[in-house]
């Protein structure tokens, strides 16, 4: 599938101040045309699926240093349960 360089230009300069949604639908509108929704679907997946790998990599990439300063008495519920 073939992404015109002009429309990617103007989905990234909407997508700086507006939602996935937004910027895409911004450029739909644009466009006028049933291919360009297509291609710009395509777009927000691939942007969303990278934004969701992204997040986990850095959770779990991150975890043993989250986890590092959390103390044993952090975890000590007795005075809720007796």
């Amino acid at each position: 599938m073939r992404f015109s360089l002009e429309g990617l230009k103007l989905f990234l300069e909407t997508y700086k101040s507006s939602t996935y949604l937004e910027a895409g639908m911004f450029v739909a509108m644009r466009r006028r045309c049933a291919s360009a929704r297509l291609i710009l679907r395509t777009w927000l997946v691939s942007v969303n699926q990278l934004v969701i790998g992204w997040s986990y990599q850095d959770f779990t990439a991150n975890k043993d240093q989250r986890f590092a300063n959390v103390r044993e008495e952090d975890d000590d519920f007795s005075p809720y349960f007796g």
